[in-house]
């Protein structure tokens, strides 16, 4: 039951259907379809292995990634600092 009120939330939200016409029935058992397939031909994985994945690799690649942004912008940041006061905005004379 639960499977079946995902598709119709994804049918109707992100495949703008209405609830009276053919093609909507025909659109809710494609989807209900992929839902089969997807679910009977992943390999399932062991929750460990999730685990180690998140915390060993995700982790550690997100932090990473999140510091050189977080450096790139400090950068930006300065020297967009220093061209406004290197610059003037408008001449006065």
């Amino acid at each position: 039951m639960q499977a079946f009120f995902y598709k119709f939330i994804i049918l109707y939200f992100f495949l703008g259907s209405d609830l009276y016409s053919f093609l909507s029935y025909f659109r809710l058992t494609f989807v209900s379809f992929l839902f089969v397939w997807v679910r009977g031909t992943m390999p399932r994985f062991r929750c460990d292995k999730l685990m180690y994945l998140a915390w060993r690799r995700f982790l550690p690649l997100s932090l990473i990634i999140f510091y050189f942004l977080f450096v790139l912008g400090v950068l930006f940041f300065l020297c967009y600092s220093v061209l406004i006061f290197l610059i003037p905005l408008s001449k006065e004379s």
